[in-house]
């Protein structure tokens, strides 16, 4: 059948995005709206919308081969690698298609299509763009285009620093291809748009990953803490070490040292109290299956998250509202909940919709669970984890605050209300930073820690398992730490058990060493010369040639590996600038995402 498509026209241009945040949504409206002035008959559509009927027509469907098509596919990754919602029914569709086709056999059946794609996503998560590069792949095979190379934007270093370059070369790359299209002779887009013959089979077969994805299912249980301790450090700051026991065994696939484990936190009674006294509620009104009382202790956030006010406010009832709750930050529910004299009763019924929900909170562990004390090995599953942060008093409107999950757990501690169970959550996901066993104790391929704060507590499980191990082996390959404390005497968490490994190492490695940065104050102690300090934060090491020359070597002639966790703003956008200004060609932004796609980088920040 001879196409209608013709040699010199345009071809058909879509947007295409599926968004988890809303950030791909919104890059993706911004260009459009550009874009389109050139362009006018370009198209926009979430990734859902695949064979699928708007107003009567069919919103996009690449499948059909009518003609050929320029396709910018925008799309971020949940924490699993799995696409978001609103792109999970393409997603479904390319693994369909893919199905029954071997490794390395390509199929035809999206030759029509030329295509780029942009992901966004955060690479404290170990499917780091498992979403966009399943995307690429699945693309590929079945015979599709790239006109523009693949980029990968990470939240945890600034997703501008990818996004905005490869947006201001977009422009020219399509222009570019079109014009190329445009020359394409009428036989070879013929070829192009030759429909293919689909095996029977294929629409049988669907729902597998590929092979080298690894599926372990997530675990959700529930634990107890059975103890811990609280150190104070300032008059504003406690470190608490806490100590949880789940109820089914976990299993060493889905946590080991280095990585972390999640749990859902509860409001107080004293504060559940306080908001239903203030909103004058009934605490045993029904919401569904639940409670008031049950939402607000188990459900809702009512002092940490921001209250979105235009959800349970009308534009008229704004007006009253005093300009410091407009304009404050941190305004919860339970700041809330002060002004309601000034309006009509709120109806329980915000808390099933228009409320910040309780979000799982991730802590590192800082023991070896899978070590048998007794048998000397390494085992497959346990019930016990230790977990240790900082506990910070800050004030908002001259009152003080903590977080919520840090005083929820420090009160369970303080009360001793061991019974009380928390329900926690262990999946493959939160395998951030992990121990590379084989690497390091066989191949005696170096490790590089930077890390400052509690941002140690992932590596101090990790050199747990270096110690428990230790007597077992004559060799270690090196390890060098360069660790950040606001003051050597006062703030040097975990002291004792660094020396200790680290007087251990020197003894079975040929170079291991600790490196300390003290920001506010550097005291006078020389640790018997197992410490290399100076005053200053954690990347002022790199303005020392030896150490720069240390951790090229590791990394490009050691194939070693530089983990990185720490606050976001404080540390992980310092330590990045340092590594760009200071290591020049193997710290570029493209050497970056190239050490994080081999698992030579590994980054775990926080926000705020």
């Amino acid at each position: 059948m001879e196409s209608t498509y013709k040699s010199g026209q345009n071809p058909q241009i879509y947007i295409l995005y599926a968004s988890e945040t809303g950030n791909c949504e919104q890059i993706s409206q911004d260009f459009f709206e550009t874009f389109s002035k050139d362009y006018p008959n370009a198209k926009r559509f979430v990734l859902n919308d695949h064979q699928t009927q708007k107003n009567g027509q069919s919103a996009f469907d690449l499948q059909s081969k009518d003609a050929l098509k320029v396709c910018i596919f925008l799309t971020s990754s949940t924490g699993d690698g799995d696409s978001p919602d609103n792109g999970e029914i393409f997603h479904k569709f390319l693994r369909k298609q893919t199905n029954h086709l071997e490794e390395g056999q390509h199929s035809t059946a999206l030759s029509h299509v030329f295509y780029t794609v942009l992901g966004l996503g955060d690479s404290n998560y170990s499917k780091f763009q498992g979403a966009p590069r399943f995307l690429d792949s699945k693309l590929k095979q079945l015979g599709a285009q790239t006109f523009y190379d693949r980029a990968e934007a990470d939240e945890a270093t600034s997703l501008e620093l990818v996004v905005e370059p490869w947006l201001e070369g977009l422009n020219d790359s399509i222009n570019s291809i079109i014009r190329k299209i445009k020359k394409f002779d009428q036989e070879y887009i013929d070829q192009l748009l030759t429909p293919i013959d689909v095996n029977e089979h294929q629409a049988q077969v669907d729902g597998h990953d590929d092979e080298n994805e690894s599926i372990k299912t997530p675990l959700m249980t529930y634990g107890n803490i059975i103890g811990g301790k609280i150190t104070p450090c300032s008059p504003d700051r406690e470190l608490l070490e806490i100590e949880f026991k789940t109820d089914k065994p976990v299993s060493r696939d889905l946590i080991d040292v280095g990585s972390a484990f999640s749990f859902l936190p509860q409001n107080s009674e004293e504060t559940i109290n306080y908001v239903i006294e203030k909103f004058k509620w009934d605490r045993n009104a029904l919401i569904g299956n639940d409670t008031v009382y049950d939402l607000l202790q188990k459900s809702v956030d009512i002092v940490s998250e921001k209250l979105k006010l235009s959800k349970v406010l009308t534009d008229y009832d704004l007006q009253f509202l005093p300009e410091e709750a407009k304009e404050s930050k941190h305004i919860t529910l339970k700041d809330f909940s002060e002004y309601t004299v000034k309006f009509d009763q709120i109806p329980f019924s915000i808390l099933e919709d228009d409320v910040p929900k309780i979000k799982e909170r991730y802590y590192s562990i800082i023991n070896d669970p899978f070590y048998d004390e007794k048998e000397k090995q390494v085992v497959e599953t346990s019930h016990t984890f230790k977990i240790c942060f900082g506990l910070h008093k800050f004030s908002v409107r001259g009152q003080n605050r903590f977080g919520l999950a840090t005083s929820f757990m420090k009160d369970i501690l303080v009360n001793q209300e061991f019974s009380r169970k928390i329900k926690m959550h262990f999946s493959h996901s939160n395998r951030i930073i992990y121990f590379p066993h084989k690497e390091y104790v066989q191949e005696l391929k170096p490790l590089i820690f930077i890390c400052h704060g509690t941002g140690i507590t992932p590596f101090i499980s990790i050199l747990e398992r270096i110690k428990n191990i230790y007597e077992s082996h004559e060799r270690f390959g090196d390890l060098i730490m360069l660790f950040g404390v606001r003051s050597d005497t006062e703030n040097f968490l975990f002291r004792e058990q660094l020396l200790d490994i680290f007087t251990k190492l020197k003894l079975k490695s040929d170079y291991s060493q600790l490196y300390l940065a003290s920001s506010q104050s550097l005291s006078e102690e020389t640790y018997n010369g197992l410490v290399i300090k100076r005053k200053g934060h954690v990347q002022s090491f790199f303005e020392d040639q030896s150490v720069r020359d240390r951790i090229k070597n590791y990394l490009l002639e050691k194939e070693g590996y530089l983990m990185i966790c720490g606050n976001k703003s404080t540390l992980g956008q310092s330590v990045i600038k340092g590594l760009n200004e200071k290591f020049d060609e193997l710290f570029s932004h493209s050497q970056l995402d190239k050490l994080k796609q081999s698992g030579n980088l590994l980054l775990e920040l926080w926000d705020d």
